[in-house]
């Protein structure tokens, strides 16, 4: 019983230093004025409206190069 009594008396003594270092640092960020608490964590959105758009199909003709007017020989003759 010793042992958890000591227990328990060292977690209540760090919980109250730990609730003063709170008080202290709360008190220093509303006098340089910041807000004391963190602002509230928002909900995840969703995509972009773009993503939903259908992409337009490239015109693969206008892709196509044309053919080479002459015969290219790429053998090195030296």
């Amino acid at each position: 019983m010793g042992f958890q009594r000591q227990a328990v008396l060292k977690l209540l003594i760090y919980m109250i230093q730990q609730s003063q270092e709170i008080r202290e640092s709360q008190q220093i960020l509303t006098h340089i004025g910041e807000p004391p608490r963190p602002p509230p964590i928002s909900p995840a959105r969703g995509p972009p409206a773009w993503d939903e758009a259908p992409e337009p199909m490239p015109d693969w003709d206008l892709l196509e190069q044309p053919e080479s007017d002459f015969e290219f020989d790429q053998r090195v003759s030296w």
